[in-house]
């Protein structure tokens, strides 16, 4: 239907985006995996993947998300089968829209909305425990420097 000109919404149970990506070539017969990639390369548009985060207030949940968009770069991915470069190219792919699950976590947790706790229990790669640290270790040096100049 896609192929056609028809917008049409799907839902998997993933991980993750590139893991829609794969769940998605891996329920045809692998004789069908080369078509089946050119055909999703053209027709698809974007895949998002969706978490509710606990709040780090305690007031409910909050949504963390992941977000491909079918850029040039990415189709010939799809088309190649070549999964292992999906991240990075949606980590290097902000101007386009795209977002990793790792990226989001960490606007959340820089602005509060959820704890570093939350933001690496949720995280779909390890790579965000070194980044919150980071952060951590900035707001103590910017918190000891404010207490300093005051």
């Amino acid at each position: 239907a896609a192929e056609t000109g028809h917008l049409v919404f799907s839902t998997l149970h993933t991980r993750d985006a590139k893991g829609a990506l794969s769940r998605i070539v891996d329920m045809f017969p692998a004789e069908q995996t080369k078509n089946l990639c050119l055909q999703l390369s053209f027709s698809l548009s974007w895949v998002l993947s969706q978490k509710l985060v606990p709040r780090a207030d305690g007031q409910g949940r909050i949504l963390a998300m992941e977000v491909l968009k079918n850029i040039p770069a990415l189709g010939n991915l799809i088309r190649t089968g070549n999964w292992q470069q999906v991240y990075s190219t949606m980590e290097t792919q902000n101007k386009e829209g795209m977002m990793t699950m790792e990226q989001h976590l960490i606007h959340l947790y820089q602005h509060g909305y959820i704890t570093s706790e939350s933001a690496q229990t949720f995280a779909n790669e390890a790579s965000i425990i070194d980044r919150i640290t980071k952060l951590q270790q900035a707001q103590q040096a910017q918190q000891a420097q404010q207490g300093t100049v005051a």
